[in-house]
């Protein structure tokens, strides 16, 4: 990374966490800000400030669930800015090793996150992770 580095601490609900959101809602507009400030408030979901030199750069939502085969963490959200300082950084490299640590850390047995992004699914394979399954959703508030 650079030198770069960038560290993940609990944080709560707080407008810079909603702006940080408001770049997760372009790929997940059935998602509302309102439904994650009330799953951290509610204690279901868990916000981590990606932090560099003091200031969030990023946030991950995620909570628990149980799976298949045991626990599963599900990752929300997860956004943060790929360029600090005028230097690149790789965000899922700054940031997987802490939350497949937090993951083992509370047992869990697989680690599981949706997506519209190919280039992410491409990514994620390098890390371990496989396809799963497609989802198709039908907006009837729009699409009827």
């Amino acid at each position: 990374m650079d030198g770069l580095e960038v560290t993940l601490t609990r944080v709560e609900w707080s407008d810079e966490v909603r702006e940080h959101l408001t770049e997760v809602q372009k790929y997940a507009p059935h998602t509302s800000p309102d439904w994650y400030r009330d799953g951290i408030e509610g204690n279901r979901l868990i916000a981590m400030g990606a932090f560099h030199a003091g200031d969030m750069v990023g946030v991950v939502i995620y909570g628990f669930e149980p799976g298949d085969h045991g626990r599963e963490m599900v990752i929300f959200a997860a956004r943060g800015l790929v360029r600090l300082g005028g230097h690149g950084i790789d965000w899922i490299a700054a940031v997987w090793p802490t939350l497949q640590g937090i993951a083992e850390g509370m047992g869990c047995e697989s680690v599981r996150f949706h997506t519209m992004r190919q280039g992410l699914i491409a990514k994620m394979r390098q890390h371990g992770f496989g396809l799963a399954e497609y989802v198709l959703r039908k907006d009837l508030a729009y699409g009827r």
